[in-house]
């Protein structure tokens, strides 16, 4: 289990012991300015502390207790080299009273990632037998970090970040990416005079375009905007607002929604997400309908956790859930980024075997829901310092993230590159396009969804851009769906997606022209299945057809005709009497769920007599065997 680093051992534990001991040195001078010291680390007054120290070890270079001392406060300003040499000197000068330095010494070692040797001093420390329960229990701790970092540095992971240039990094500090599942746009936080405001890159051919503050109803200038999350679409920005007027705790989290080129004024999702500690970081599911974020909340395992929330309805969401202590330890869990595939995890902790302070981890959800034992991301992704972000694009190849520490154009910077094979997420499509009115060609807003018809979960449910009509979708391959885009005044129109055995990570593109209700129109309801010569409904059917009661319901003059259509395989009078079998089961189901009048429906079969394609091959009369409705009348 990894620490947090400035927790250890008190500052002043060498003083102490020290006073134990009636004669702290031969020399006058030495006992003199060492006790000037203690007044001066009392005053918080470290450097000059420092010098006092060095003059009472020029005085007498056998003056453990001093020596002591002296590496407290380097390791304190994080001079762990220096500090280390300072520890040395103490266990070569009394290794078995001063034990506490085993423990220093060790720290200031791993802090160096010399994992090997500040391993032996830790155990050294443990074999004294000495100690309070609460250091042994972090010295073990670092023990077996000290193993992890020794076994990780002997099998480093590929890893070359490439900074992401000065079109998107400046002087100031830019953190906390979020990109669309196209990769095309990226949102970050940009941090300048104490103030945090977040700002947009668009990708071109050339790379990243010169980025831009986002929006005016997000970006403030009296408070701190960041830790955003762009929805798979691009059109809804959950992020955290700290100390503004209607927040819930230090910190809540609200969402925007693009409304064209423009975004709406954030709204705080309320109680159910929000409380009186501190929430932030949020992560949004590719299908808009959960939410992960970090938490301070009571109930957790540790300080901070990660917690998830499901959407209800349109602007409400259940109450949290921690993620349970296979992600969540008794440190801290960060950073949460949910992958498109919906099944892979990415987060950042203290509280897991790493190489020191944060790593990076990754976790699976398996069949049963629970997540799998964590894996952390390997040196040289990680090292002994903080590694607090990353997110990943839909194809699962490149990451990004930020570091202070790359030579990078000042602060924070923002960078990516290439992860490796066994840490990138399960295979993902997504769905792309655009939505016009037929006649028109304008440009109109719609309903989109996608079902995964295994189980009729709704993987996708928003509007298309009402300006571009633009939408766009992951989905994870391995499943079958159902497509659907539906607006009041317009016939519905489906699509069936086969992604079964889709090897992922591919771009499926459809441009959709909506057909205005009119007499004799007429639709295919593309996810309605029988098994071969069999008129029974298959249940993959059900979501389709609940999407017809629904448009029916929306539309309440309509009537319509319910067709069934075959290929030219068999007998004629056996295919006519197979195609009005379908059409009826079809009209039987939508009168069974009690919301469409029968005198609103007909049925009708008609074999082979209507091909939309000639009967070549098994393509042609695929597209022959289907299922229509038709608008026989509508009543106002």
């Amino acid at each position: 289990m990894k620490l947090f680093l400035c927790c250890v051992l008190s500052l002043f534990t060498a003083l102490l012991y020290a006073q134990e001991e009636k004669v702290l040195s031969p020399s006058n001078d030495a006992v003199k300015w060492y006790h000037e010291a203690q007044i001066k680390v009392n005053s918080q007054n470290f450097d000059a502390a420092s010098g006092l120290l060095q003059k009472a070890i020029a005085a007498d270079n056998h003056f453990a207790e001093a020596f002591e001392v002296l590496g407290d406060i380097l390791r304190k300003q994080k001079k762990y080299e220096e500090a280390a040499k300072n520890y040395e000197r103490v266990v070569q000068l009394r290794p078995r009273f001063i034990y506490q330095a085993y423990l220093a010494l060790g720290i200031s070692q791993f802090n160096q990632m010399k994992y090997a040797e500040a391993r032996q001093n830790f155990k050294n420390y443990l074999s004294s037998g000495q100690g309070v329960e609460e250091s042994i229990r972090k010295a073990n701790e670092y023990v077996e970090n000290c193993s992890f970092g020794i076994a990780a540095m002997a099998s480093p992971k590929p890893f070359t970040p490439i900074n992401l240039g000065p079109q998107v990094n400046t002087a100031a500090d830019e953190y906390l990416p979020s990109i669309t599942v196209d990769d095309s746009t990226l949102i970050y936080t940009r941090r300048e005079n104490n103030n945090e405001d977040f700002y947009i890159s668009s990708k071109g051919d050339g790379g990243w375009r010169k980025s831009r503050p986002l929006d005016e109803n997000i970006n403030t200038a009296e408070y701190n905007e960041g830790a955003g999350s762009i929805s798979a679409d691009g059109k809804d920005l959950y992020y955290t607002i700290c100390g503004r007027p209607g927040v819930i705790g230090r910190c809540d989290i609200y969402v925007s929604h693009r409304q064209g080129y423009r975004w709406s004024l954030p709204k705080n999702l309320g109680p159910e997400v929000n409380t009186e500690s501190w929430e932030s970081q949020p992560s949004i599911s590719a299908d808009g309908r959960t939410l992960y974020f970090t938490s301070s909340r009571p109930g957790g395992y540790g300080g901070f956790d990660i917690w998830e929330t499901e959407k209800i309805g349109k602007d409400h969401w259940r109450k949290p859930v921690n993620l349970g202590p296979q992600i969540n330890t008794r440190g801290n869990e960060i950073s949460p980024f949910i992958h498109p595939d919906d099944q892979t995890l990415y987060f950042s902790s203290d509280g897991l075997p790493g190489l020191g302070g944060k790593d990076l981890y990754f976790s699976r959800k398996m069949g049963n829901g629970e997540w799998s034992k964590p894996v952390n991301l390997g040196y040289p992704i990680n090292t002994v310092d903080d590694e607090s972000t990353l997110v990943i694009t839909a194809d699962g190849k490149k990451a990004y993230f930020a570091s202070d520490k790359l030579n990078g154009f000042g602060g924070f910077d923002l960078y990516s590159f290439d992860l490796y094979e066994s840490a990138r997420p399960e295979n993902v499509n997504f769905i792309k396009g655009n939505i016009s009115d037929e006649e028109s060609k304008e440009k109109i807003d719609a309903k989109v969804e996608v079902i995964r018809l295994k189980d009729g979960k709704v993987i996708y449910s928003a509007l298309s851009d009402k300006v571009s009509g633009d939408f766009l979708a992951g989905l994870p391959s391995g499943f079958d769906y159902a497509f659907h885009v539906s607006r009041r005044g317009y016939l519905f129109y489906s699509e069936n997606l086969s992604l079964k055995d889709d090897p992922g990570r591919l771009t499926h593109s459809l441009e959709i022209f909506l057909r205005r209700i009119a007499a004799g129109k007429k639709d295919i309801l593309r996810n309605v299945f029988f098994d071969t010569d069999s008129y029974m409904l298959k249940p993959e059917s059900k979501s389709e057809l609940d999407r017809l009661v629904i448009f029916m319901k929306m539309n309440p003059g309509i009537k319509i005709e319910v067709s069934g259509h075959t290929d030219d395989h068999g007998a004629k009078q056996h295919n006519l009497a197979l195609s009005e079998n379908r059409a009826k089961a079809v009209t039987i189901y939508l009168v069974s769920t009690g919301k469409i009048a029968i005198s609103r429906l007909t049925y009708r079969g008609y074999g082979e007599t209507q091909p939309l394609a000639p009967n070549l091959n098994e393509k042609g009369r695929a597209l022959n065997r289907r299922t229509e409705f038709m608008i026989t009348a509508i009543e106002k």
